[in-house]
């Protein structure tokens, strides 16, 4: 048992460790009820995010995302990113069912420093920014304690400004990505959840870079003016 549990904790750090220029964040699937509902979660992912959603209307609202990570010190491994973006979507909660779809856009910043080779000493840095169109749709089940949504992003991303030290570190300036993921939300009270979710990031063309295939995250949320269940 103790060799298994050893065999599963390498197994999630290396899906989750850090591979590439472009790391997805996690995935807002708001679950919007009905106009007028405003609500905000904060997660700790692979760095700290922060998401947030309005209804405009009974069927149309507007998300926001951001991303904060910042890991290692300059001594060693490093990386520092920023992303931040919007968008706007459909969504129809009737009963049980949950439905919608959102679209938009957001815009990073990444510095990183890495040694290739622990053995040697040998270290490369890399800085640029990156701009990301996404399109997530989702649906789900909704109770009174327990709602779920599975929302199977694509986006894609276009590298700028992109400078590396190694010729061997490179990457292409754009690319698409598949990020499904299962977002789950459990009723602590009428305005307040916790929020978990895991999701997977798959390059879908010749351009995408490599991406940590495995993003996990998980937090704690309110919402006001929404839908009584």
């Amino acid at each position: 048992m103790k060799k298994l549990r050893v065999v599963i904790f390498f197994l999630l750090s290396t899906l989750m460790a850090a591979c590439g220029f472009y790391n997805p964040n996690l995935r807002n699937s708001p679950m919007l009820t009905k106009a007028g509902e405003v609500q905000a979660n904060a997660q700790l992912g692979r760095g700290v995010e922060a998401q947030a959603a309005v209804a405009v209307t009974n069927h149309i609202g507007i998300i926001s995302n951001f991303m904060y990570q910042r890991n290692g010190s300059l001594d060693n491994d490093f990386e520092n990113r920023k992303f931040f973006e919007g968008g706007i979507g459909y969504f129809k909660n009737s009963g049980i069912h949950i439905f919608e779809a959102f679209a938009g856009y957001g815009h990073g910043d990444v510095e990183l420093l890495n040694h290739s080779n622990h053995s040697n000493g040998e270290r490369y840095s890399q800085t640029g920014k990156f701009n990301r169109f996404f399109i997530q749709p989702a649906i789900g089940y909704r109770s009174k304690v327990y709602n779920v949504t599975f929302a199977p992003r694509l986006s894609y991303v276009r590298i700028s400004d992109y400078t590396s030290t190694s010729a061997s570190h490179q990457h292409s300036a754009q690319g698409l990505y598949f990020e499904p993921a299962c977002v789950n939300r459990i009723q602590l009270h009428h305005n307040v959840y916790l929020t978990f979710q895991t999701g997977i990031a798959i390059p879908i063309d010749r351009g995408a870079n490599e991406v940590p295939i495995l993003q996990m995250g998980g937090g704690v949320g309110f919402r006001m003016n929404a839908l009584k269940q």
